[in-house]
């Protein structure tokens, strides 16, 4: 009874783990990046996606960030996570005009990224904001509170505008044991996602699970300051968010 129970139980994960893939693409999938459902999955709505991609037929998407989303590490332009996205979304969403705009810039904190978000983003009136953010405020140890406050306020900002809003965390890397609080600004942007119903794109939880699985070593996702993201976590973002983008939308 107790060997039965156990095979239900792997094939319910190996089928969630597999839902992330779609054979008619695999010929373009990175090599490994398999993310389990619950990971692959927003648990929160994205209504003016949804709504727009329905009814207009275009998506645009601004990619907010710091060195995650302006790339370093990456070998081109064409290998950063949002191109990477793109992709994933044209591939998927074939009738749809779709525009991404990076605005990562290495270093940035939440607080500089909030004043983009009222200088340059707000009035584009984009349908989505992915915001990469947290990993700079944990190393540079800005209060968690001033942290949590910054990003609420840029949540609803762009809310009080009908932009759909997506949080990415911090990434999985070895120097994050130098920092003794560094996984209280994951919690802290877990916390914020609840309290604001936006979806949250758990990047350290995926890249400790693409370890964790055998599919990687942490090298083979880390660019070689061991910190910054490579191609390989790059195709891995994008793909696993382009994918629940396209879940949101339909």
């Amino acid at each position: 009874m107790k060997q039965a129970t156990l095979l239900s139980f792997a094939i319910v994960a190996v089928a969630a783990i597999l839902t992330t893939f779609d054979p008619a693409t695999a010929a373009s999938e990175p090599k490994g990046c398999r993310a389990p459902e619950e990971l692959a999955r927003f648990q929160m709505p994205l209504p003016a996606l949804k709504r727009t991609v329905a009814a207009e037929k275009r998506l645009h998407i601004v990619a907010l960030g710091s060195s995650s989303t302006s790339g370093t590490g990456a070998s081109s332009a064409e290998k950063r996570y949002p191109r990477q996205m793109a992709k994933t979304l044209r591939q998927k969403l074939t009738n749809i005009k779709i525009r991404v705009d990076n605005y990562g810039k290495g270093g940035a904190l939440a607080a500089h990224m909030l004043k983009r978000i009222k200088l340059k983003i707000i009035n584009q009136t984009p349908t989505l904001v992915i915001w990469q953010t947290g990993v700079n405020d944990a190393i540079r140890k800005v209060p968690l509170e001033k942290f949590r406050k910054t990003v609420r306020d840029g949540i609803e900002l762009l809310q009080s505008r009908s932009i759909d809003v997506v949080l990415v965390d911090p990434q999985y890397f070895p120097g994050q044991k130098k920092f003794a609080d560094y996984h209280k600004y994951i919690a802290v942007m877990a916390d914020i996602a609840k309290e604001q119903q936006v979806p949250v794109l758990r990047r350290y939880d995926l890249m400790k699970y693409l370890v964790t699985s055998a599919q990687y070593e942490v090298a083979d996702l880390l660019a070689k300051d061991r910190f910054h993201l490579n191609d390989t976590s790059y195709a891995c973002l994008g793909r696993v968010l382009g994918i629940a983008l396209v879940r949101a939308a339909r």
